[in-house]
């Protein structure tokens, strides 16, 4: 896989050189490939249980230590600070029960999103009210060539943004590699030509920020793709049967009847028994976190006894 990333990443500069980038994304898009058949032993759903949340961590850890973005843990799970707030979507493509595929959405909350430590404080786009951050993308191996669950990601992810929560803007941080996903097939726009050389965040890997503001998907996916045959067609993938789109049963997301909150037995679990996630937290994100938890009586004992810290919150 990492020679074939390398012959990828030396052929797609003379492509490009050869072909206006125009020209080479609707070569890109004429690849794509529509799950249409897919049956209904998959389920494109938020994680609930302890199981879900587990089988999104592992395959986000398998996913990305194979493309290099962290080092390899003996959890096999990788837990981020913003997996814990209640304002993070943890995104789940299961197939036969079995999760293969994650994405989270990280709407703005009391971390942030993943990145702002890339940009200076004076710049407040992203800390505009609708700021969602799509991040912690990743498919199971054995499906990472096929495209099915790829795609079904974006439909949730689309769903969940423009359908559900009512973001306004969808921000990636993605590695130069993958551009032609995000700017030739998802249609995303660079915010800036600058490629950023190291980002903490994927283990020093290089980065290009992008947006795609959600009143722009529809008339941009209807431009690009909504000509194209059926299975070629992510116009009509996505968006849902009111919206000359098509519907499918195994699509299970209910995001205000059933909010993305992390118990306090899951966070014990994934942040502090499994992983040392909290170990990083800095002082101000314990405090929170103390708050969001509070009301379990062991939560607040916990963190008064490890963190050493004094608060003021009343536990119910």
């Amino acid at each position: 896989m990492k020679h074939l990333r390398r012959k990828f990443r030396n052929y797609v500069p003379k492509l490009l050189s050869l072909v206006s980038k125009q020209v080479y994304y609707r070569m890109v898009r004429n690849r794509v490939n529509m799950p249409l058949e897919l049956g209904n032993d998959y389920c494109l759903k938020l994680a609930e249980t302890e199981e879900e949340f587990k089988g999104a961590y592992h395959v986000l850890h398998d996913a990305y230590v194979d493309a290099g973005y962290a080092e390899k843990r003996q959890s096999g799970l990788r837990v981020t600070k913003y997996h814990a707030l209640g304002s993070t979507y943890t995104m789940i493509v299961t197939h036969q029960k079995k999760v293969v595929g994650t994405c989270s959405l990280i709407v703005r909350g009391e971390f942030g999103i993943p990145m702002d430590s890339l940009l200076s404080s004076t710049d407040n786009e992203t800390r505009q009210q609708g700021a969602v951050e799509v991040s912690s993308l990743a498919v199971e191996k054995s499906n990472r060539n096929k495209g099915e669950i790829l795609f079904l990601l974006v439909k949730g992810v689309w769903l969940m943004c423009g359908e559900y929560l009512k973001q306004r803007t969808m921000y990636v941080v993605s590695n130069p590699e993958t551009l032609p996903l995000y700017e030739g097939v998802l249609c995303f726009d660079k915010m800036n030509e600058k490629v950023i050389s190291h980002y903490s965040f994927v283990n020093g890997a290089p980065a290009v920020l992008l947006r795609l503001n959600i009143k722009d998907v529809e008339p941009r996916y209807s431009a690009a793709y909504n000509k194209k045959a059926d299975m070629k067609n992510l116009f009509k993938f996505i968006m849902s049967s009111q919206r000359g789109g098509t519907d499918y049963d195994f699509v299970q997301l209910h995001p205000r009847s059933n909010p993305p909150v992390i118990s306090w037995e899951h966070y014990k679990r994934f942040f502090i028994e499994l992983t040392d996630t909290h170990k990083s937290l800095t002082h101000q994100e314990k405090r929170y976190l103390i708050k969001h938890y509070g009301h379990y009586s062991d939560a607040k004992e916990y963190f008064d006894s490890k963190f050493n810290q004094v608060t003021e919150f009343k536990v119910a």
